[in-house]
């Protein structure tokens, strides 16, 4: 395998301590920032939808997903109704009691360490004491998503730090990254523009979700030419796979002349703690507009609300814990609203949002889910991001950017929707079809291209 030094430029050096990669190695992908451990089904739908692009470019290659987490190891990771591909989980940690050569401070260390005493004796030492590091100096590829949205400062600054430090390990010991589909910015501290401004420097290609991304790179390196280029988000590629449980089945069930609207509620959105009408700058009380969407929604005759939550995790972005809450204050409309519960995967839920007639999101991937499949969706958007992903596929009207958006616009632009859902149906039904092919077509070239000529130069 190549172990390329992480020179500050790559493209005109190679590892002249490196072993060469032989013609029966068969590659070897390392993915970070994508996680099959979050309770953020839009995270872990990224993250499958990667392990199936890398698979369907290389099947021979193997891939290794580099991230925060207790246990490393082999996953099975469901990638089709009737496809499983393995994924080799390569785990950090933070806390005190980690073993030390899982532990993040020690990785920095070792990639410093690797970084400057470039003799193949003294690399060889390192990959022993640290799996990471080893993973990363015999990878034929290096790509890092970041959980799509997060090589930004929207989530903090402290977030971001921690987000980017496994990226500069990184490129410390492999020297060259493949930046995923992903959001660009925003970037509104100091620090954290001077820092993607180096991760930006160092990343051979560059693939933006949206073209606003795309924007953003070239106004922080305006005098640098970087293969920079569009893909659409991953998530265009999860399959849907109808759960097991015949309950949800049940539950999606619709009447003659019934409409069926999905309502996905953010945990995020709707917590009190740390509100976050100032944290992201909301022109409204999301808590308060989001109730007042639903009782509104009731009444439209013969339509019926599924509740469908997308995070599960045990903090207060919990969107199950808000959907209990809105049922709570809203009332079950005579058996008209219903929250689908049970621990569904991203596939099983991508699955329940194909059901709907209509969908209201303030999951980005819940989002995608939809329009993925032709079913037309309302963006309750809390940032940029949303705007640029709906663009992809054409509806970038039905965006409602809650930063700038009164609550009675706001329920008033999501009950315009639902009633021109059928129109809305037949303008994605084509888009939605189309934005898969670019992007298998992105990765296969991207991946191949690299499994072809490891040593390839920057600008290859």
């Amino acid at each position: 395998m190549t172990a390329a030094t992480a020179d500050p430029h790559p493209e005109s050096h190679r590892d002249e301590n490196a072993t060469p990669q032989t013609a029966t190695d068969a590659p070897r992908v390392c993915v970070l920032g994508a996680s099959l451990d979050t309770g953020n089904m839009g995270c872990t739908a990224l993250t499958v939808s990667v392990v199936r692009l890398i698979h369907e470019a290389l099947p021979e290659a193997r891939i290794l997903l580099l991230y925060g987490h207790r246990e490393g190891g082999p996953r099975p990771v469901r990638v089709a109704p009737d496809t499983t591909v393995t994924a080799h989980i390569v785990n950090f940690r933070l806390s005190p009691r980690a073993r030390p050569r899982e532990h993040l401070a020690w990785i920095l260390l070792c990639a410093l360490l690797y970084r400057f005493v470039p003799l193949r004796v003294a690399r060889r030492a390192i990959c022993r004491v640290c799996p990471w590091i080893d993973a990363l100096s015999t990878a034929t590829v290096v790509g890092e998503i970041n959980g799509g949205d997060s090589f930004s400062d929207i989530y903090g600054i402290k977030n971001f730090v921690i987000r980017v430090l496994p990226t500069l390990a990184a490129i410390l010991v492999h020297g060259r990254l493949l930046l995923l589909p992903q959001t660009y910015g925003p970037y509104r501290s100091l620090l954290s523009r001077v820092v993607a401004r180096y991760i930006l420097r160092r990343s051979d290609t560059i693939l933006s979700r949206d073209a606003e991304g795309i924007g953003v790179v070239q106004n922080l390196l305006p005098k640098k030419a970087f293969n920079i280029r569009f893909c659409p988000d991953v998530a265009f590629a999860l399959e849907p796979c109808e759960p097991a449980d015949p309950r949800p089945s049940k539950m999606m069930e619709k009447g003659a002349g019934e409409r069926l609207v999905g309502l996905n509620v953010s945990g995020l959105l709707y917590s009190s703690e740390d509100s976050p009408r100032r944290r992201f700058r909301l022109g409204c009380e999301y808590r308060d507009m989001i109730g007042d969407l639903a009782r509104s929604l009731l009444t439209i005759p013969k339509t019926r609300i599924v509740l469908i939550p997308h995070t599960f995790s045990d903090s207060q972005e919990n969107d199950r814990n808000a959907c209990r809450e809105l049922v709570r204050s809203v009332g079950d409309g005579d058996g008209r609203v219903a929250l689908l519960d049970g621990d569904l995967d991203p596939n099983e839920l991508k699955w329940a949002i194909g059901k709907c007639d209509f969908f209201i999101g303030s999951r980005m991937h819940a989002c995608i889910a939809a329009l993925s499949q032709g079913v037309p969706c309302a963006a309750l958007a809390y940032s940029g991001k949303f705007r640029g992903v709906f663009e992809s596929v054409a509806s970038e009207d039905t965006v409602v950017d809650l930063r700038s958006t009164p609550a009675e616009s706001v329920v008033s632009r999501c009950l315009d929707s639902v009633r021109e859902s059928d129109d809305l149906r037949r303008r994605l039904a084509g888009p939605s079809q189309e934005i898969r092919r670019p992007l298998f077509d992105c990765f296969k070239a991207c991946l191949r291209q690299r499994s072809d000529d490891p040593g390839a130069s920057r600008d290859a």
